[in-house]
């Protein structure tokens, strides 16, 4: 302070003239840094906004297509499990080896198998329908428990005209015959092994 009160007045004046222009380009030099800086980070901070949005969205679209190819396994699955359990072949030979097969399961007499037609399907245009009659004969209970398992294993089937009598009042055994439809399996579809995992019907 003694120094600067000894200094002349106009020597004064040059030194804090000398010292307000070098605060002011200090002060400019930083508020022109700052902006630089703040600027930078804004447009960082925006990027990483932009990535982050990026990122959920194609996480969305890999969750998305991973359920997708789930669903087209289960749906490749189930039409391998419905043509396995389509005629192929010589249509009433295999319906005769398939029910064989099925009524081996069950307490009931096969009656009669009578071949009925091949035709065209009205409604998958891709499969032909084979019609043949069945009849059967045991007690209420087994023919229609043996009724639900032909259905069961063959999904794909339609029953139609389903007839039950009981013959003799005094016994109970009963006899049914009905018609069913079965698609037949195209030239060009192989059939695969059947899903252990396919619901039945109920």
């Amino acid at each position: 302070m003694k120094l600067l009160r000894s200094m002349p007045k106009e020597k004064l004046q040059k030194i804090a003239f000398v010292v307000i222009l070098t605060l002011i380009a200090l002060g400019g030099m930083g508020n022109f840094w700052i902006v630089r800086e703040w600027s930078a980070w804004t447009s960082t901070r925006d990027q990483i906004a932009k990535l982050a949005t990026e990122i959920d969205r194609l996480q969305t679209v890999a969750s998305q297509e991973a359920s997708n190819t789930d669903l087209r396994d289960k749906i490749k699955a189930f039409v391998e499990t419905q043509q396995q359990r389509m005629v192929s072949g010589d249509p009433f030979s295999w319906f005769v080896r398939e029910v064989s097969l099925l009524a081996e399961k069950h307490p009931v007499r096969v009656r009669g198998m009578h071949p009925g037609e091949t035709a065209p399907n009205t409604q998958r245009s891709r499969y032909d329908i084979f019609t043949a009659r069945l009849e059967v004969e045991g007690t209420f209970d087994h023919v229609g428990t043996f009724i639900r398992d032909f259905e069961n294993s063959f999904s794909t089937s339609q029953i139609r005209s389903l007839e039950m009598s009981a013959p003799d009042p005094t016994r109970s055994v009963c006899r049914s015959s009905f018609e069913c439809a079965i698609p037949i399996l195209p030239r060009d579809a192989a059939p695969t092994a059947a899903n252990p995992l396919a619901e039945p019907k109920t």
